[in-house]
């Protein structure tokens, strides 16, 4: 979106030139005010020229932007101390409010000469609005290729918004401008142009300020507010670089509001006017009444009441009812409200001291116990009447018995009376019985309990917090049950002792092979302590040796009469296995004649032999059965040769599962 202004400026000065490489160039001042924030434009005031060069080159903070190709942009730099700049000018220029140092930016019909600037600024809030402000001169009344130009026009672009700027030839005069915009980011560039109209455009003073009177976001007065009777509210317009007038044409920042009314402001600076109204009203205070300062005896009670109507309340407190109830010395005051418009009312309550007497809690005493109980006052200064279960006019009575005493002691000189009440009650002792002390061995069980009493109307607990009528004693120590009613109490206590069991180190489950084992295997629960032993096979050695599978139990025992038991189950699971000769002679001589099936574990087996034409010649299907050489057909004996088999068979694994396998081989007979 393109915004464009064209400002037309009334006021002409005479011409210059400036002399900077070879090229006469119209000169515009720009310039912008400096803003009470962080913000800026990086060296706005055009310092920092490269000595000697009179050439927009090396200029801090600036670059120039090409516009037409093979066009060489060279806006000039113009020192006011350096006359022969301005030897060609018809006028003498004058320094622009901002120093003697400035850009010129030529345009020209031949060539074409549009001269571009880029600046930055800096320390932007993106979202707030600011103005970028500068000042432009144009000295271009008989300038030699520019004598024709009256006017130049400029053309400035800061972020997507583009304003054009018309600055008519005058007599050494520079304007002042002011260009708004909405920040789009912290820091943001800015360009100026020549664009039109052959004159020689000046530009000085470069700057940004946080002041946009004319943005419809800029309400300074705030909404409209309602006041109460003696209010004063100051209005504050504050604005940088800015003028005020207000409704009776003061024209200050501020104005002081004392009464109801319209109030509006307006405010100018460079980039516009701006009004804004705001209209105050004032409303009544409420009048409140608490009364004239009060004595009180210390427990009495006073309420203090402001009840009226439409109104809410607010007291010392922050409670918010019509009434207060004192109960203690001070100062109490209440704040009313009535249309947001309030007042205070204070009043001193003032207390007497009451006998400061304090007869304790209530007590709890074990049967057999007394107490005396007193006030502790003088009996001249003050008064004493004891009722309930005493009626005595002393101040100290011995209590024994169970009941209530009440004790009134009234203050001769004040009047103020103070009371007090306890309660005594004369308890039972409870017994407590627990037993001998007792030896025991590990894991076993020990209750502990009193079985010859009722505890059921006393509390009873543990040494180990237990509140239980019976615990488990399960390690060895001082046991103790404490039986209490109220205050009064019976403790008794126990030793226990555990001793330690016997310790086994018995192997875990075992699968063996008897087959394979020499001799069979021990049994061992590794220990040589002096333990008695006892195992399910009625051996009583340590070891034992076993042959079998079953389950093994043993039973140990130590001096201290502890005793454990342990087990071992043994599988026994021997590796199904079938054992084939490679080689036999069945020459009837009684050594090696046969072919015989052995093996081990073995569920079901078959063996297929067959020749070297595949042709099957002998079958088994047991252990034991053997083969003679002969065709299980015709009987015949079969030639001497090589003859493959193939095996098959099945066995039970530990589990009780079957399983199979197969293998193929050879065998030779020898004849």
């Amino acid at each position: 979106m393109i915004k464009s202004f064209l400002v037309l400026f009334l006021s002409w000065a005479l011409a210059f030139k400036c002399y900077a490489d070879k090229t006469f160039l119209l000169i515009l001042l720009l310039t912008l005010t400096v803003g009470v924030e962080a913000q800026t434009v990086t060296n706005g005031s055009i310092n920092g020229v490269p000595a000697g060069n009179s050439a927009f080159v090396g200029v801090t903070g600036w670059t120039n932007c090409t516009i037409f190709s093979g066009w060489n942009n060279t806006p000039d730099v113009c020192d006011i101390n350096s006359p022969s700049y301005f030897s060609s000018s018809s006028v003498t220029p004058v320094s622009s409010p901002d120093g003697g140092t400035w850009v010129g930016l030529s345009n020209g019909i031949s060539p074409v000469e549009e001269e571009c600037i880029v600046g930055n600024m800096t320390g932007l809030v993106t979202g707030n609005f600011y103005s970028l402000q500068f000042y432009t001169a144009c000295f271009g009344t008989g300038i030699g290729a520019y004598a024709n130009g009256n006017i130049a026009i400029i053309q400035v672009i800061v972020g997507t918004d583009t304003t054009l700027i018309s600055i008519p030839q005058t007599a050494s005069t520079w304007f002042t401008n002011c260009i708004p915009f909405t920040a789009t980011s912290a820091s943001m560039t800015f360009s100026v142009q020549n664009i039109a109209g052959e004159g020689y455009a000046s530009l000085d003073g470069f700057n940004v300020t946080s002041s946009d009177v004319t943005s419809s976001a800029n309400i300074v007065l705030g909404n409209d507010t309602t006041l109460c009777h003696g209010e004063a509210l100051i209005l504050d317009a504050t604005t940088t670089n800015a003028t005020y007038l207000w409704q009776n044409n003061s024209t200050n920042p501020t104005f002081t509001v004392t009464q109801q009314g319209s109030y509006w402001v307006q405010i100018t600076n460079t980039c516009g006017s701006k009004t804004d109204t705001i209209n105050i009203d004032y409303n009544s205070i409420p009048t409140i009444n608490l009364g004239n300062d009060t004595n009180l005896c210390k427990g009495e009670t006073f309420t203090l009441d402001a009840t009226n109507s439409n109104t809410t309340y607010r007291w010392k407190d922050n409670s918010t009812n019509p009434t207060f109830n004192v109960s203690q010395q001070g100062t109490y005051w209440v704040e009313v409200t009535v249309n947001n418009c309030s007042t205070t009312d204070t009043i001193l309550i003032n207390y007497n001291s009451t006998p400061p007497i304090n007869l304790g809690n209530d007590t709890n005493l074990c049967k057999g116990e007394s107490y005396t109980l007193g006030t502790g006052m003088n009996t001249v200064t003050h008064t004493h009447q004891w009722s309930g279960a005493s009626v005595s006019t002393t101040s100290d009575i011995v209590v024994a018995s169970s009941g209530e005493y009440r004790i009134d002691v009234t203050e001769v000189s004040t009047t103020c009376v103070s009371s007090d009440t306890i309660t005594f009650k004369f308890l039972d002792i409870p017994s407590v019985d627990l037993g001998l002390d007792t030896n025991l061995c590990v894991e076993e069980d020990l209750w502990l309990s009193s079985p010859n009493n009722d505890f059921s109307p006393y509390s009873i607990v543990w040494n180990t917090g237990s509140q239980s009528v019976s615990i488990n004693a399960d390690t060895s120590g001082w046991y103790w049950l404490e039986a209490a009613n109220g205050s009064c109490f019976y403790r008794d206590s126990i030793k226990v002792l555990f001793y330690q069991n016997p310790v086994s180190l018995l192997q875990e489950d075992l699968i063996l092979c008897f087959d394979d084992l020499i001799g069979g295997y021990n049994l061992d629960p590794g220990r040589s302590a002096p333990y008695s032993y006892l195992w399910s096979t009625g051996d009583t050695t340590q070891v034992i040796n076993i042959t079998s599978k079953g389950n093994y139990i043993l039973e140990l025992e130590n001096l201290a009469g502890c005793s454990i038991e342990d087990y071992i189950e043994i599988k026994e699971d021997c590796p199904a296995h079938v054992w084939l000769p490679n080689s036999f002679t069945p020459d009837d001589n009684m050594i090696n004649d046969v072919w015989t099936i052995t093996g081990r574990g073995i569920e079901t087996v078959e063996i297929f032999v067959f020749n070297r034409w595949s042709e099957l010649i002998w079958e088994g299907n047991a252990l034991g059965q053997f083969w003679d050489g002969r065709h299980y057909k015709t009987n015949k004996k079969v030639q001497q040769d090589v003859y493959v088999y193939r095996l098959r068979y099945t066995y039970s694994n530990v589990n009780g599962g079957i399983e199979q396998k197969q293998r193929v081989g050879s065998v030779a007979l020898i004849r």
